[in-house]
C-alpha cells in the first residue's frame, strides 16, 4: 500500500490501484482446466489473473512457484499466464488414509522479485478411495469401476460390458455421461422396519438393495454380522439388482444382554463390499435373559411386545413360543403367576424376591411387623424388589414381612417372609465423638460412638449446618486394615465414622445425626472449625531419591489435622505420601521425605536442573485442605542417593593413621549435611567434621574400638565395624586397624638388658628419631588431607561458577522483549553531552540581558561577524594559540560557540568551519610530523567543536538505530548486578565486570518475591528482592518495578529519600511496619553496626510491601499514609516542572541520583551492610550464645575463607560477561557496522570521515593507519565511550552506582578495539584487561571492516550533506537564551580582542580590513554597552 507517487511505473496499466476505483485487487480467479491433477499425471495449467500488470515485452516476466519447491516460468497471455505442474518425483506424498495432499500455488514478479498472489492447488489419488459412494461423491476427477471394484481417474481401465460397469464422479467435468453420482452405486436401502431376530431360531433376512451387480458364476454374496463381541455370516442369494436374502442361519450370542444390536454387511466376489449408507441394523434377542419369573416375563415394562416373548409354565422361563413345548402365556394371558415370594428385607427397608407384581400399580399393601409400610413407587423394580418406608414405633420390637399384588386375574395374592427374613425397630443413642477439632475446609475422620449406630437406612451426619460424609459403602468393604482396628472402618452398632465437611467460618459447631427420619442431636458437645493450616517455611528444600529426610515445617493451625503428610508431586507418577509427620506445636512440625521408586531409574528423568538432581513440587495432605496439595511456589529437589565407597585396601581393612578418617564416595553433600549423616566404627561413633561432594572426613575415637560391628555382635577378624547411616541408607565401608606401638617388644627387652650406659644412649637416640619420623609422617598426612580439601572447595566453587553462568544467561532473554526505550529530550542531552549535565553553567541562567538594552545590540553585532567564516576562523586559531587560556576555557569557547551557530540555515555553516579548521590542523601536524596525534585529545576549540558537531547530528541515529541495544546492554548489566548481593557501603558486588568492585566472599542469600501494592493498580506488581538487601536497595528496587510498569521515566520519579517502604501484614494487610536502615532494631557489635536488612526484619517471600510519601504532623508524629501512585507522583512531577519552568536546573528530565553512604555514628561507632573494611580489634568473635544459627554461619564462613583461594572468585567476571555477552555484541555491532540498510547510516559520519580521507591524500600520506587514527579520535574514541560509560546522559533512567565501574569496563574494552596501540598482556596483566582481551582482536577486525564499508559507500556531495543537516536539524528550544550564550563568548573576544585585531592586521588578508574595523567596532561598543 503506497503512494502513486513512490509506486513504481505507476502510470501503467494495473501497476496502481486507486482505492476509490472499482478495480478488484489482483488475485487467482481460476485455473484452468481444474485446481486438482492426479498424482501421476502432469501437464499445463493456466491461471487467470484479475488486474494482471501487461508485461508481455519482459520475457519472461513472471514465474510459477510451488510450495514444494519446484519453480517455472509462466507466459503471459492478456490476464492469464499459464505454467507446468511439477514432475512427478518432486511431488509430496499423499498419505494412504488420504486422498489429496494440497501446497501453495504462488506467483513471483521477475521485475521486484516479490510473490504477490497465490492460491492452493491440489494433487489427488483415486486409489486411495475404497467406497464407491465417497469416490464419485470427492471433490476430484474419480469414477468407480464396479466390477474391479476400485476407483480411478482413468476410467477407460474398466471393464466394460456395458455403460453399467462405470460410475462417474459428480466432479469429473471430462464426461457428459449420466450415470454420475452415488446414486448409480451398488448401495443397500435405508430399512424401513427393525429386523428381529431370536436366538436359536433359524431365520433368514431380506435387504433392499439399489444397482446390485449380477455374478455369472461363484463366489457370489454373503451376509456377515458384526457386534459387541459377535461375528457370524452366512452364505446369500441375490433376487434381482434390488433384493438380496440371507440364507437359513441361527444365531446365537454370549453375551448377558436381552438385545443385541449388530451390523450388517453384504460382501460380494469374496471381498467386494456392498456401500452401506445410512448402517442395516439387525437385532438379536434372548427372552430369558433378565427375567427370571413370570412377573417379569410377561411386564409390559421389561418386556416389549415387539420381542413376542412369553412365560413358558412346563421350563418356567421366558422363551418365544416356538421354543415352549406345552403351555405357554402370552403377554396378554389372564392366568395368574404363582404367588409372591419374599427372599430377603435389607436393613434400608428393600424389599427383595420374585413375582412382585408386573407393574407398580399392581402392588397392594405392605405391612412389617402389622405395620403399614408405605410403597416408593419411584423406586419399584418389576417383579424383584420394591421399597417402602416404615412408620414410627414408639419401642423396640420385630415382625415379619408380608405383600399383597394383583395377578393376571385382578385377583389378591399374598407373600410372606419366613423367621429368617424379619424387620427390627430400634431407638438410637449418640454419646460421643472424637476429634473435636478439625480445619474449615473438612476432610477431618469423625468417629461417633453411641448404640444402635447402624439402625436405619439413610444415615446424614451434621456438624454445625456442613454435611459430615458417610460413606458406608467403602468402609464396610475396606478390608485393608488390621484388627484391633476394624471398627473404625465401619458403620456398625457401636461406631460411625464420617468425613467432616467445609465450613465458611470458624466457630464452635453442634452435632446431629439423622437416622432415616429420626434426629438425635448431641448435646453439651460441640465441634470446633479452625483456619486451615497454612505453610511459611520447609526446610531443607531437597532430599535424596530414597527419602528419609528430616524436613522442618513451619506454619500455623497444625494440631487441627489428624495425620499430616508430607507428597511429592512429579507427574506423571501418583503422588508419594510420606509417613504422618511429628507435630510439635500448632506452628511447627517434622516430617520425614518419601521414597521416591520410578526416579531410581535415571532414564526417566526430565529436569532442567544440576547436580544430578529433579525439579518436584511439594504438598502437604491436611485433611480436606486442598491448597496445600501442591505448593509450587517452593523450590524442592530430589537429588541422587549418596554412594559411600568401601575402603579400597586388602579386605577393606584400612590402617587408621593421622587425625582424621577419610571415607570417599559420590553425592554426598548434595541433599545432606554432616550433621545428618553418623559413621560408627562399632558400637562408637566417628564425629563427622567436614562433608564435600566426594568425600566425608570424621574423628574416631581416640583408640581403637571393640572388634563388634553396629549391633555389637563380634566379627570375624576381631575388627571394629565401619558403618555409614543417611537418612533410610545404611553403607558398609569397611574396617579399621589401630597401629600398633611404635617400639618393638625387642627394643624394649634390649633396653631394660642394657647394662653399658652408651648403649642407653644409642637406644634413646633411635627413640626419638623414631617419634620424629612419625611425627613428620602424621603432618604430612594431616597437610595432604587439608590440601584434598581445599581443592574439593575450590572445585566445587568452580561448578557453582559454571552452573550460575548457564542457568542465569535465559533469565536475561526476556529483556528487552516488549518496553519503550525512555530517551532524553533533544535539550536534555545537549545538556549532558555538551556540557557534561553542568545545570549551573552561566548559559542556563535567564534574564541575564535584556533583549531591548543597547548590550544586546552589540551582541547581535558580534553575532553577525561570527557568521563571517574568515573572521571565525581567525579568532579560533588566536585562541588556540593564546597559552594563558585553560584547556577548560577553550573546550567552553568551542561548546559556546556550537550553541551560538546551532540553527538550521546555519549547520552547513559550521560545517564548513569545521572543515578549514581540519585542513588548518593537517597542515601543522604534517609540518610538525605528529600526524598520529591529531585530535587525539579534546583539548582545543577546533576539537571541542568537532565532537559537538557529532552530538548534534548524531542524536537521531541514536534513538532511531544504535540508542536501543546500548540502552539493553546497561539494563541487563544492571539486572545481573542486582540479582546477587551488593553492598551498599563498600560497593561491592557478587557479579560485576570490574575486579576492584568485585565480592570476594560468599555471602548467603534468599531470592525474596514482593507483592506491591500501588493505589492505583489494577493488578498486583511482583518485584524480586534478596534477603540481605538493605531497606534503600528495596525501595530502589520497587520503584523501578513500579515506574517501569508504567513507562513513567526515572526523572518523574521519587526519590528515596521522599518514601518509606511500609510491610504489610495480618489477614487483611491491616498491620503495618515502616522499615528503615536503621532504627531501634539495628544490631551493634562493639565498634560496628550493621545497616537493617529484610533478613534481619524476617520478611518471608510473598511478603506484601508498599511505598508511601513521607508525611509528618505538627507534632512529629507518623500519619497513616496510603500507598503511592505512579500516576499521581508522575502529576505531581508535571505540576512541579511547569511551577518550575523558569528555574533551568529544576526543568531538566534527567535527574541523576548517587546511592547514600552510611556515616558513621557518634562515638566511634561504624556501619557496616555485608563487608567490615576493618575488623575492630577483640569483637570479630563476640556472637551471641543464644543465636544458633548465626554461629553456625559463622563457623561455615570462617572454614570457607580459610580454603578457597580469592582469586576463585574471579570467576564471577566470566559469569557476569557470559550473561551480558549477547547484549554487549549486539550494541558494539551496531556501533561497528554499517549494517544491510546503507542508507540508514548517518549522513555526517561518511561525510566527515571521507573528508579526512581527502585531507590525509592531500598532504600524500601513504600509512593507512594514519586515516584509522583520525577517524577513530574523531568519533569512535571520544562520543561513543562516554555514552557506553554514562547511558544516563542519552537516556532517562536510573544507573545505581555499583554499575558504573562495569560499564568503565565495557567502555575501556570498546577504546581497546578502536585503537591502534598494541597490548601487551602477561601474568601481571589486570584481570579487567584480560577479561575481553579475545574479544578485543575479533573488534578491531571489525573495525577494519567497518572503515571500508564506510569508503565504499556512494560519496555525499557538499549540497546533499547540507539537504542532510537541513533535514535532520532539532532545534534547541528555550533551555538556552542566545544573548546568553553571545555574552559569554563576547567576554572572551573583549579579554582578547586586540590579539585577534592583530592577526587581522598580520595576517595580510585581502577585503579583511573591513571584518576587522567591525570587530574592534563590536568590542569597543560592547566594552561602552556594559559600561552603561
Amino acid at each position: 500500500c503506497s503512494l502513486y507517487s513512490d509506486c513504481p511505473l505507476s502510470d501503467q496499466t494495473s501497476r496502481w490501484l486507486d482505492v476509490f476505483s472499482n478495480d478488484t485487487c489482483v488475485n487467482i480467479t481460476s485455473i484452468e482446466p481444474t485446481d486438482s491433477i492426479p498424482i501421476t499425471v502432469q501437464n499445463k495449467i493456466v491461471l487467470n489473473v484479475a488486474e494482471l500488470p501487461d508485461e508481455r515485452n519482459i520475457s519472461p516476466a513472471y514465474e510459477c512457484i510451488y510450495e514444494n519447491g519446484f519453480e517455472t516460468s509462466a507466459n503471459q497471455s492478456g490476464q492469464s499466464l499459464s505454467c507446468d505442474t511439477p514432475p512427478t518425483n518432486q511431488r509430496p506424498d499423499i498419505p494412504s488414509v488420504q486422498d489429496h495432499v494440497s501446497v501453495q500455488l504462488l506467483v513471483k514478479s521477475y521485475e521486484t522479485n516479490v510473490n504477490f498472489v497465490n492460491t492452493s492447488f491440489y494433487f489427488f489419488e483415486c486409489s486411495n478411495i475404497k467406497t464407491c459412494t465417497e469416490c464419485v461423491s470427492s471433490n476430484w476427477a474419480c469414477d468407480w469401476c464396479i466390477y474391479e471394484n476400485r476407483c480411478t481417474h482413468e476410467s477407460d481401465t474398466c471393464a466394460q460390458d456395458d455403460n453399467s460397469t462405470i460410475v462417474f464422479g459428480v466432479n469429473n467435468i471430462f464426461t457428459n455421461s449420466m450415470r454420475r453420482g452415488d446414486y448409480f452405486c451398488p448401495h443397500l436401502e435405508q430399512q424401513d422396519d427393525e429386523v428381529l431376530i431370536p436366538v436359536d431360531l433359524t431365520s433368514i433376512i431380506t435387504i433392499s438393495a439399489v444397482n446390485l451387480p449380477e455374478l455369472k458364476g461363484n463366489p457370489g454374496y454373503e451376509c456377515i454380522l458384526r457386534g459387541d463381541g459377535f461375528e457370524d455370516s452366512t452364505p446369500a442369494t441375490r433376487h434381482n439388482d434390488s433384493t438380496v436374502i440371507c440364507n437359513n442361519k441361527k444365531y446365537n450370542y454370549d453375551a448377558n444382554v436381552q438385545e443385541l444390536n449388530v451390523s450388517l454387511t453384504v460382501q460380494w466376489n469374496d471381498n467386494y463390499i456392498i456401500d452401506d449408507i445410512y448402517g442395516f441394523i439387525v437385532t438379536l434377542y434372548n427372552c430369558s435373559v433378565g427375567r427370571h419369573d413370570c412377573s417379569e416375563c410377561l411386564s409390559t415394562v421389561t418386556t416389549r411386545e415387539e420381542l413376542q416373548c412369553g412365560w413358558c409354565v412346563s421350563d418356567t422361563s421366558c422363551k418365544i413360543d416356538d421354543h415352549c413345548n406345552q403351555e405357554w402365556l402370552q403377554q396378554e394371558s389372564t392366568v395368574k403367576c404363582d404367588d409372591p415370594i419374599i427372599n430377603a428385607e435389607e436393613q434400608d427397608v428393600i424389599i427383595t424376591g420374585s413375582n412382585l407384581g408386573k407393574d407398580s400399580s399392581r402392588i397392594g399393601n405392605v405391612t412389617i411387623g402389622g405395620h403399614h409400610c408405605e410403597v416408593i413407587k419411584e423406586k419399584y423394580v418389576v417383579a424383584r424388589s420394591l421399597e417402602c418406608t416404615t412408620e414410627s414405633a414408639a419401642v423396640d420390637y420385630s415382625g415379619t414381612i408380608t405383600v399383597s399384588v394383583i395377578g393376571n386375574d385382578n385377583t389378591t395374592q399374598t407373600g410372606t417372609s419366613d423367621d429368617s427374613v424379619q424387620f427390627t425397630w430400634r431407638s438410637q443413642s449418640v454419646v460421643d465423638f472424637h476429634p473435636k477439632i478439625g480445619p474449615k475446609s473438612g476432610g477431618t475422620t469423625v468417629i461417633i460412638s453411641g448404640q444402635y449406630m447402624d439402625a436405619g437406612r439413610n444415615i446424614t451426619v451434621d456438624i454445625g449446618g456442613s454435611i459430615c460424609t458417610v460413606d458406608r459403602e467403602r468402609c464396610m468393604t475396606n478390608q485393608n486394615i488390621d484388627q484391633d482396628n476394624m471398627w473404625m472402618n465401619m458403620v456398625n452398632e457401636t461406631h460411625i465414622i464420617c468425613s467432616s465437611g467445609a465450613n465458611k467460618v470458624t466457630d464452635a459447631a453442634n452435632l446431629t445425626i439423622y437416622f432415616d427420619g429420626a434426629v438425635r442431636p448431641l448435646l453439651g458437645v460441640t465441634y470446633e472449625y479452625t483456619e486451615d493450616p497454612t505453610i511459611e517455611t520447609i526446610l531443607p528444600e531437597s532430599s535424596m531419591v530414597s527419602g528419609g529426610r528430616m524436613i522442618e515445617v513451619t506454619g500455623s493451625y497444625f494440631k487441627s489435622i489428624q495425620k499430616p503428610l508430607l507428597i511429592i508431586n512429579s507427574p506423571p507418577e501418583d503422588p508419594y505420601q510420606s509417613e504422618p509427620c511429628d507435630v510439635l506445636s500448632n506452628d511447627h512440625m517434622v516430617c520425614i521425605t518419601p521414597e521416591i521408586n520410578y526416579l531410581l531409574s535415571r532414564s526417566r528423568r526430565a529436569s532442567t536442573c544440576v547436580d544430578n538432581c529433579t525439579d518436584v513440587t511439594i504438598g502437604f495432605k491436611m485433611d480436606g485442605v486442598e491448597d496445600l496439595l501442591s505448593l509450587p511456589d517452593f523450590s524442592f529437589k530430589i537429588f541422587d542417593d549418596p554412594e559411600y565407597f568401601m575402603f579400597q585396601e586388602k579386605d577393606n581393612i584400612k590402617v587408621f593413621e593421622g587425625e582424621q578418617l577419610a571415607i570417599d564416595g559420590k553425592n554426598l553433600n548434595l541433599a545432606s549435611t554432616a550433621q545428618e549423616v553418623f559413621v560408627y566404627i562399632g558400637t562408637e561413633r566417628c564425629n563427622v567434621t567436614s562433608l564435600a561432594v566426594n568425600q566425608l572426613n570424621c574423628n574416631p575415637p581416640n583408640s581403637q574400638p571393640k572388634g563388634v560391628d553396629i549391633n555389637g555382635t563380634a566379627t570375624k577378624n576381631k575388627l571394629p565395624e565401619v558403618r555409614v547411616r543417611v537418612g533410610v541408607l545404611e553403607f558398609f565401608i569397611g574396617y579399621v586397624e589401630y597401629p600398633e606401638d611404635d617400639l618393638p617388644i625387642e627394643v624394649i627387652a634390649a633396653v631394660a638388658a642394657a647394662a653399658l650406659l652408651l648403649l642407653i644412649i644409642l637406644i634413646v637416640v633411635c627413640i626419638v628419631c623414631q617419634r620424629r619420623h612419625t611425627n613428620e609422617r602424621l603432618t604430612v598426612e594431616k597437610t595432604k588431607q587439608k590440601m584434598e580439601s581445599v581443592e574439593l572447595a575450590i572445585r566445587d566453587k568452580l561448578k557453582v561458577a559454571f552452573t550460575e553462568l548457564q542457568t542465569m544467561m535465559p533469565e536475561m532473554s526476556d529483556i528487552g522483549a516488549s518496553a519503550s526505550i525512555p530517551f532524553l529530550s533533544f535539550n536534555d542531552y545537549v545538556v549532558n553531552m555538551i556540557f557534561a549535565g553542568q545545570t549551573d553553567h552561566p548559559v542556563f541562567l535567564k534574564g541575564t540581558v535584556d533583549a531591548s538594552s543597547n548590550l544586546a545590540k552589540g551582541l547581535r553585532r558580534f553575532h553577525n561577524l561570527l557568521k563571517e567564516k574568515k573572521f571565525l576562523v581567525v579568532f579560533i586559531h588566536t585562541l588556540e594559540e593564546e597559552r594563558n587560556i585553560s584547556v577548560r576555557d577553550r573546550v567552553n569557547i568551542g561548546s559556546l560557540l556550537t550553541l551560538a551557530l546551532h540553527k538550521e540555515r546555519h549547520m552547513a555553516y559550521l560545517t564548513d568551519v569545521l572543515k578549514t579548521l581540519l585542513a588548518d590542523a593537517a597542515e601543522f601536524a604534517v609540518e610538525d610530523e605528529s600526524v598520529k596525534g591529531m585530535l587525539r585529545r579534546t583539548e582545543s576549540v577546533m576539537e571541542k567543536m568537532l565532537t559537538n558537531w557529532y552530538v548534534l547530528n548524531l542524536y537521531p541515529f541514536l534513538k532511531n538505530c544504535c540508542g536501543a541495544s546500548i540502552y539493553w546492554l546497561c539494563e541487563a548489566l544492571k539486572q545481573q548486578i542486582q540479582i546477587g548481593p551488593v553492598d551498599a557501603i563498600e560497593y561491592r558486588a557478587k557479579y560485576s565486570l570490574n575486579d576492584e568492585y568485585l565480592m570476594r566472599e560468599d555471602i548467603t542469600h534468599n531470592v525474596l518475591t514482593i507483592t506491591v501494592l500501588t493505589d492505583d493498580s489494577s493488578s498486583e506488581l511482583k518485584a524480586k528482592v534478596l534477603d540481605i538487601d538493605t531497606v534503600t536497595q528495596v525501595k530502589e528496587k520497587l520503584l523501578d518495578v513500579i515506574y517501569k510498569s508504567t513507562g513513567i521515566p526515572f526523572s518523574k520519579r521519587p526519590s528515596v529519600d521522599e518514601v518509606d517502604l511500609e510491610w504489610r501484614h495480618g489477614r487483611k494487610l491491616e498491620g503495618r511496619l515502616v522499615l528503615q536502615d536503621e532504627d531501634v532494631t539495628t544490631i551493634i557489635e562493639g565498634r560496628w553496626k550493621k545497616i537493617n536488612t529484610m533478613r534481619n526484619y524476617k520478611i518471608p517471600t510473598d511478603a506484601t510491601m508498599t511505598l508511601v510519601k513521607k508525611s509528618e504532623t505538627a507534632n512529629g508524629n507518623k500519619q497513616l499514609r496510603s500507598p503511592i501512585s505512579a500516576m499521581n507522583i508522575h502529576n505531581e512531577k508535571e505540576l512541579q516542572d511547569s511551577e518550575a519552568a523558569s528555574d533551568m536546573a529544576s526543568s531538566r528530565l534527567h535527574r541523576v541520583k548517587t546511592n547514600r553512604r552510611y556515616e558513621d555514628a557518634e562515638g566511634g561507632v561504624r556501619s557496616y551492610h555485608l563487608l567490615k573494611c576493618k575488623t575492630p580489634s577483640g569483637n570479630e568473635n563476640k556472637i551471641q550464645k543464644g543465636n544458633f544459627r548465626e554461629r553456625a554461619l559463622t563457623r561455615a564462613r570462617t572454614f570457607y575463607r580459610q580454603r578457597v583461594i580469592s582469586e576463585v572468585f574471579l570467576l564471577q567476571l566470566v559469569s557476569t560477561k557470559g550473561t551480558i555477552e549477547q547484549f554487549l555484541l549486539n550494541a558494539f555491532n551496531k556501533l561497528l557496522r554499517v549494517g544491510e540498510q546503507s542508507e540508514q547510516f548517518p549522513s555526517a559520519i561518511k561525510y566527515m570521515f571521507d573528508y579526512l580521507d581527502e585531507l590525509s591524500n592531500r598532504h600524500s600520506i601513504n600509512d593507512p593507519d594514519v586515516a584509522h587514527i583520525w577517524k577513530s579520535n574523531s568519533l569512535l574514541l571520544k562520543l561513543w565511550p562516554n555514552i557506553l560509560k554514562y547511558p544516563q546522559n542519552i537516556f532517562d533512567m536510573w544507573v545505581p552506582e555499583i554499575v558504573t565501574p562495569s560499564l568503565d569496563i565495557i567502555s575501556q574494552t570498546f577504546i581497546d578495539a578502536c585503537s591502534k596501540m598494541e597490548r601487551k598482556l602477561g601474568t601481571k596483566t589486570p584481570a579487567n584487561r584480560l577479561l575481553y582481551a579475545k574479544e578485543i582482536e575479533d573488534y578491531k577486525a571489525e573495525l577494519v571492516k567497518y572503515f571500508h564499508d564506510i569508503r565504499e559507500m556512494p560519496k555525499i556531495t557538499d549540497q546533499q550533506m547540507e539537504a542532510a543537516l537541513s533535514e535532520d536539524f532539532v532545534s534547541l528550544n528555550s533551555t538556552f537564551e542566545e544573548l546568553t550564550v553571545l555574552n559569554e563568548l563576547y567576554n572572551y573576544a573583549s579579554k582578547y580582542g586586540d590579539k585577534v585585531s592583530l592577526a587581522f592586521d598580520l595576517g595580510n588578508l585581502i577585503n579583511h580590513n573591513k571584518i576587522s574595523t567591525k570587530f574592534n567596532l563590536s568590542v569597543s561598543t560592547g566594552s561602552m554597552y556594559n559600561c552603561d
